[in-house]
């Protein structure tokens, strides 16, 4: 028999600390309280926030007196690294079968170079690969060194890049970048993330795609619209905000997975779990964390 030492979150923000051999009983019990019944401390509803087990009675109850006696700070901690654990456990079922799905990944964008590279993830920005790629063919033909761009005119630059979102913003951009690189850097696409998000139009997903696909450098996780729709869907993250997640990913996953895991991540939101409306019980993920086959 185990027995179960738990933390329930009151309804009024409070905790409460118990002990039971049937875990499921005593939550029901718990929410089914009458007034001046027992546990008056209870606000119900309640919620189950942490949990552990023991094949002990003893051992059980000496939790518990432990657990009691934690600061409410001390308990937040606590519940912060079980969602931790409770998350790479996730990510490891969730990377499995993305490899399964994607033995070989490579990056959706067409570059030769860093610059290009660079270019072309500014391009993309509520801009679809496909559509990035169809510019960028003719786009990097015309322009085939750093300063071509250099000495392009914006108004026709403008004009080999229409066709992507907000073409104007990205043509300065893109035009101004290139003059920064080459008199700042000389002629070289920045390595670290510090001075790439310093260029225009790159934050820190686009600084992140550089440095790990161009130059095979893990300093973060780049998180565009599908890894912040996935991970909050697959419970990665309970955040919406893309920095936060990037964060919370860092946490959970190994830093050698950075990289790959991004790639599938976002080849299976294009691939299998669009953001359009769908039945998501079909998704190979879905069906994975459902333990079914």
């Amino acid at each position: 028999m185990l027995y179960f030492v738990y933390i329930l979150e009151c309804a009024d923000g409070s905790l409460y600390v118990g002990s039971t051999n049937n875990l499921e009983k005593r939550l029901l019990e718990h929410n089914n309280l009458k007034s001046g019944a027992h546990y008056t401390k209870i606000r119900r509803p309640v919620k189950l926030k942490y949990y552990e087990s023991y094949k002990n009675l003893s051992e059980a109850r000496k939790r518990e007196n432990e657990l009691k006696k934690l600061s409410h700070q001390q308990k937040d901690k606590l519940f912060m690294q079980a969602s931790i654990n409770n998350q790479k456990q996730i990510f490891k079922k969730i990377n499995k079968t993305l490899k399964k799905l994607f033995p070989k990944i490579v990056p959706a964008l067409r570059f030769s170079n860093q610059w290009e590279l660079l270019v072309a993830t500014i391009l993309s920005a509520q801009t679809t690969d496909k559509k990035v790629n169809e510019i960028t063919e003719k786009l990097f033909k015309k322009y085939k060194k750093l300063d071509d761009y250099v000495k392009a005119k914006l108004s026709e630059f403008e004009k080999d890049i229409n066709g992507v979102n907000y073409y104007k913003t990205k043509a300065k951009a893109i035009l101004e970048n290139a003059k920064i690189i080459k008199t700042q850097y000389n002629g070289k696409v920045p390595k670290t993330m510090n001075e790439l998000v310093r260029l225009k139009n790159v934050a820190r997903k686009t600084a992140n795609i550089v440095l790990s696909v161009g130059y095979d450098i893990s300093e973060g996780i780049a998180v565009d619209t599908h890894v912040k729709r996935l991970s909050k869907l697959l419970g990665l993250t309970e955040n919406t905000d893309p920095v936060k997640i990037e964060k919370d990913l860092m946490k959970i996953i190994p830093k050698s997975e950075w990289k790959n895991f991004n790639l599938r991540f976002v080849e299976y939101g294009r691939k299998y779990c669009p953001a359009k409306k769908h039945n998501h019980k079909k998704c190979p993920l879905q069906i994975e964390m459902r333990g079914e086959e």
